[in-house]
């Protein structure tokens, strides 16, 4: 990752819950697809995706692991 493709990054999500989703143009796959990043204050640095498809299925698996995590005991 460079922090120089941040000056042409898109954001596409607001700063909820303080992470962040960019679109990289700088990085295109031969679909096209620009690579995708997800910030978040509990990642060090940033997770990079091929695209914006695989950037959502990995978030859609974590939902559905996250129904699957027994509740926290208090």
């Amino acid at each position: 990752m460079r922090a120089s493709y941040l000056l042409t990054s898109l954001e596409i999500s607001d700063r909820g819950d303080d992470s962040i989703y960019l679109l990289n143009p700088k990085i295109v796959t031969e679909d096209g697809e620009w690579e995708a990043w997800l910030f978040a204050n509990w990642i060090p640095g940033a997770i990079r995706y091929r695209s914006f498809w695989d950037l959502m299925q990995a978030e859609y698996k974590n939902f559905l692991d996250s129904l699957n995590d027994p509740a926290p005991e208090r």
